[in-house]
């Protein structure tokens, strides 16, 4: 049966000059937003010696995503990346 799998993100995250997702960089955040209390600013939670790896955003590979849409506040619809961008940007 499978399921659906959609992008949720803003406009300013796509940029069609790109020939692949793997030319972006990921920002990596510091680790002890995961291994301290209070998003890092608390004490210790975490047992000593771990490492984590804690990128502030992912890339989706595109294989993967089944529907090329928008989600807003009221839902989804099918729709072309190019034109949206272009609109979204002023651009046209």
């Amino acid at each position: 049966m499978g399921f659906h799998v959609f992008v949720a993100a803003p406009v300013s995250s796509i940029d069609l000059a790109l020939s692949s997702g793997k030319e972006i960089v990921i920002e990596e955040r510091s680790p002890k937003e995961l291994l301290n209390s209070r998003g890092g600013v608390g004490e210790q939670i975490a047992a000593s010696g771990i490492s984590v790896w804690n990128p502030a955003f992912d890339v989706t590979p595109a294989n993967v995503i089944t529907i090329i849409g928008i989600i807003t506040k009221t839902g989804s619809d099918a729709f072309d990346i190019n034109n949206f961008i272009q609109k979204a940007n002023g651009w046209k």
